[in-house]
């Protein structure tokens, strides 16, 4: 599963 973690606006960091 990845665990989506949002930053500033719109900022996508998907970590596996």
């Amino acid at each position: 599963n990845a665990n989506e973690a949002y930053f500033g606006k719109g900022t996508k960091l998907t970590v596996l």
